[in-house]
């Protein structure tokens, strides 16, 4: 209880992997209920791991989840504590890895529909560039129109300046 209001608080960590030298990654969120503390972590961890290793999750068989080898070393350190997890908690264990799934989930609706997103402002973008260049077109030839009107109305002053001055010069003063 924190002010009169409970709390949960959470701590997840990825510990650094033996071969590859990454820096562990350490997420702590502090929420109202466990249930989605326990979410929001997961998700913010998963992240976070995403965002630091894309081609980890991309090249890895199911993402995070490889397919089975006992005889691939990485295999095994990732999975080697599984069984231990499972041993001292299995609805715990389930629990945790149902969380994390769900958390995936939503991580990939909500990144498919902020692409989808993306890709309506695009085409939405695209359609005012060409709004925009059809109507500088329409404007610059509407601009080269007028200056040929001016040429041609410069042209009509000058002719009728010239009878108006040959008058004067055949009338007199």
């Amino acid at each position: 209880m924190e002010s009169g209001v409970r709390r949960c608080s959470m701590t997840m960590v990825i510990p650094q992997h033996p071969l590859n030298g990454w820096e562990p990654i350490v997420t702590q969120v502090i929420g109202h209920r466990l249930l989605d503390t326990w979410e929001v972590t997961a998700m913010r961890a998963m992240t976070t791991f995403y965002s630091q290793h894309p081609l980890e999750v991309v090249l890895s068989v199911f993402g995070l989840f490889p397919a089975h080898d006992p005889a691939d070393p990485l295999w095994r350190d990732r999975m080697a504590n599984v069984d231990t997890v499972a041993t001292l908690d299995l609805v715990g264990a389930l629990w945790a890895t149902a969380l994390c799934l769900d958390g995936l989930y939503h991580l990939q609706t909500f990144q498919s529909q902020a692409t989808a997103q993306l890709v309506d402002q695009a085409q939405a973008l695209h359609l005012t560039v060409q709004l925009r260049d059809e109507q500088l077109r329409e404007a610059s030839d509407e601009l080269a129109s007028r200056g040929a009107l001016i040429t041609q109305l410069k042209s009509q002053v000058q002719e009728l300046q010239d009878t108006v001055m040959d008058r004067d010069a055949v009338d007199g003063p």
